[in-house]
């Protein structure tokens, strides 16, 4: 039996978010090549979800440390340190070739962990990398000067998108030759359109044949935006009342604060009709096929999956201008662009896209070539591969 490459994939928490869902789809679509063994971590512990079963039905183990992430005291970081040397003897117990951790607090916890094996338990491994999925607009220096400290012992910072990669550079100032943009690819097989089967969802969603229906799937968090799209929907509902929004995506529990702020600007202007909130789903390829619009009115993005998805699905898509968004639609060309915390500019962005909808007919197209000739899975999973198998 040939001996396998040990990967081990180390995130802050596993819900049912993008990063996740990526790291899953890295493993399926590694896993016929029958050369790698794949191992996965959680910092923090959480509730399973349909992503922790895709990430189950790869990994030869999925296990999470116990740690906090969110507001420390003295004991959870005395936790934190010893967890850390847990995860260190793990890599070398073990035997791990690659280690590969994501975003800010797994990548510097890990990136720690990978130097005490180094230097107490006498192992290293083959490759240190650190994939970045996120601008970081919440970090501040003292984030930074980690990151480029850290650069120092990580062989490979694999960036998402064009914009993380700029975004980095600029403010982490580390040396160009460490980085390594992949950019997220989403099977396009796996995401065709199906008007057939529009009724069974507008059934159970409660929506009638004549309503138009608006779209947005993310988590409820700052960085998504959600307020603005909710504005901007309650303007639009004076123009066209027949129009519906639903939102797909599961709150966050350090950001209650934002789901409330929505929920409650919801319940105010009398939206509750209008507007219908659910969690994520593991159908949600399908749901695609009911949405008329697709928005995404997100402030921060590293290279949204949702979105690629539903450029897949054809969808008219109208997103906020900002980088990584700019990198997926030509405004006008391929889909629309609004201004980023701007709801006004999206109502309006809105008002013309439904009331001119037959014009923008072939954007759901060129959407769709724009990904599989840009995005494509299979190059994502080519450059995972050699960076994998060193």
């Amino acid at each position: 039996m040939k001996e396998k490459f040990r990967i081990l994939n180390v995130l802050t928490v596993i819900e049912d978010g993008g990063m996740e869902t990526l790291v899953s789809n890295i493993y399926e679509g590694l896993y016929s090549y029958d050369d790698f063994d794949f191992y996965t971590c959680s910092l923090v512990i959480s509730d399973k979800t349909f992503v922790t079963e895709k990430l189950e039905k790869y990994s030869k183990e999925l296990f999470y440390l116990g740690v906090k992430n969110k507001n420390l005291s003295i004991k959870d970081y005395l936790n934190l340190f010893i967890k850390i040397f847990s995860l260190a003897k793990y890599i070398s117990d073990n035997k791990i070739d690659v280690v590969n951790s994501h975003d800010f607090f797994s990548g510097s916890y890990t990136r720690l962990a990978v130097l005490i094996s180094r230097f107490i338990f006498f192992y290293k491994p083959k490759r240190n990398c650190v994939t970045l999925h996120n601008i970081f607009f919440w970090l501040n220096k003292k984030h930074h000067l980690i990151n480029k400290f850290l650069s120092y012992s990580t062989d490979k910072i694999i960036c998402v998108s064009r914009s993380v990669y700029e975004y980095s550079k600029e403010h982490d100032k580390i040396n160009d030759n460490k980085y390594n943009i992949i950019l997220n690819g989403i099977d396009e097989n796996q995401f065709i359109k199906d008007p057939g089967i529009k009724d069974y969802y507008k059934k159970e969603f409660n929506v009638s044949g004549n309503d138009f229906i608006i779209g947005n799937i993310g988590t409820l968090s700052i960085r998504k935006g959600h307020i603005y799209l909710v504005k901007a929907f309650k303007l639009l509902t004076d123009k066209f009342p027949n129009v519906k929004l639903l939102i797909f995506g599961s709150s966050r529990g350090h950001e209650q604060d934002v789901k409330n702020e929505v929920y409650n600007y919801v319940k105010e202007n009398n939206l509750e009709q209008k507007i219908i909130f659910m969690d994520s789903r593991s159908d949600i390829r399908k749901i695609y096929n009911i949405f008329d619009i697709f928005v995404m009115s997100s402030v921060s993005e590293g290279l949204s999956l949702a979105a690629i998805e539903a450029m897949l699905m054809e969808r008219l898509c109208v997103f906020s201008d900002i980088g990584p968004f700019r990198e997926l639609i030509t405004d006008n060309v391929n889909g629309l662009l609004f201004k980023s915390k701007d709801h006004e500019s999206l109502f309006y962005v809105l008002y013309n896209a439904v009331n001119n909808y037959k014009n923008y007919s072939d954007f759901g197209n060129k959407a769709r070539m724009e990904i599989i000739s840009k995005y494509s899975y299979r190059n994502m999973i080519k450059q995972y591969y050699t960076m994998y198998k060193i």
